[in-house]
């Protein structure tokens, strides 16, 4: 898979004012996880105010500490974008041709973005289901560019959450024995899940909540959001099972609640399902209880391992 040369990955990921890192290293068929980081960082950052007001100073400092307490090179670099950054949305194909379908949703596109649309870097998804468009602001590109250079780290790529999820799964082989699956990604605020059928990502969903909204209030409005994501498509066979990732993944509201409300059982994703954790350090190894927590970083690190 790799050949005979190793390759090391590193996917970060900032959720919950914390900076959650994987740094996997694949050689031939083997992939290894060499570190989990899990830092809690003082204050959010703004997408915003990346201009030193808005955490970033800290965040470039932390970096930096990381590389030199903990060796990590940030080889081949993916950074997930911050749900503020980006605007995701699936649309049908309405025309034959690779081509021609991301023509027609780049039209689409430039009709809905607020602003002018050269201010967003527009990039397209397409599967026998339907089409994704991602269009990330520019401004903040360029600044998550800016802290990672003053960090050190070399040659960034970025991308979302959910698509991170979807390679989180993949590279797990939660897919394969099921032909439809579901899985959320739950922060205390925010949810994105994803629908894959046949392997292929088929629809996206997601939700954000105020600080004092009450939990059965959340529940009820990502079982709503469900419920419209599971009816997309012609194909009406639902998933048996939701796998559950995130920073919340372990409350019982989603994992059972959830999952009974919605007829079906609830799974916490183990992102490293099938990967070597044997090189992890004692202190890494001990965030292995939480590892449904990494699935986005991990997502992350396996799109720079496979680039």
């Amino acid at each position: 898979m790799f050949g005979s040369k190793e390759r090391t990955a590193t996917g970060i990921h900032i959720v919950d004012n914390t900076l959650c890192i994987v740094q996997i290293v694949g050689v031939e068929e083997v992939t290894e996880l060499h570190a989990l980081v899990q830092h809690a960082l003082s204050g959010p950052i703004e997408p915003g105010r990346l201009d030193g007001a808005g955490g970033t100073e800290e965040l470039i400092q932390v970096l930096r500490q990381l590389q030199q307490d903990r060796g990590l090179s940030f080889e081949n670099p993916v950074m997930a974008l911050p749900q503020d950054a980006f605007y995701l949305k699936s649309r049908p194909l309405v025309v034959a041709g690779e081509k021609a379908n991301r023509e027609h949703l780049l039209w689409e596109t430039k009709q809905v973005l607020a602003g002018d649309p050269d201010a967003y870097s527009i990039d397209f998804a397409l599967t026998r289901h339907c089409g994704f468009v991602v269009a990330a602001h520019r401004r903040v590109l360029d600044l998550y560019l800016d802290v990672c250079t003053q960090s050190g780290i070399k040659n960034p790529d970025f991308d979302i959450p959910p698509f991170a999820l979807y390679n989180a799964m993949e590279v797990a082989d939660l897919l394969a024995a099921e032909k439809v699956a579901l899985a959320l990604d739950i922060e205390p605020l925010r949810a994105c899940a994803i629908l894959v059928r046949g392997g292929e990502m088929a629809g996206v969903a997601s939700c954000s909540w105020d600080e004092g909204a009450e939990m059965s209030a959340r529940v009820s409005d990502l079982e709503e959001r469900l419920g419209v994501l599971l009816e997309e498509g012609d194909e009406a066979e639902r998933p048996q099972r939701m796998w559950i990732a995130g920073t919340a993944a372990i409350e019982s509201q989603w994992s059972l609640e959830l999952a009974e409300k919605l007829g079906m059982s609830g799974a916490l994703m183990d992102p490293f399902r099938g990967i070597d954790i044997s090189p992890l350090d004692s202190v890494d190894a001990s965030l292995l209880s939480s590892r449904s927590k990494f699935a986005i970083s991990a997502g992350l690190a396996f799109r720079g391992l496979f680039l």
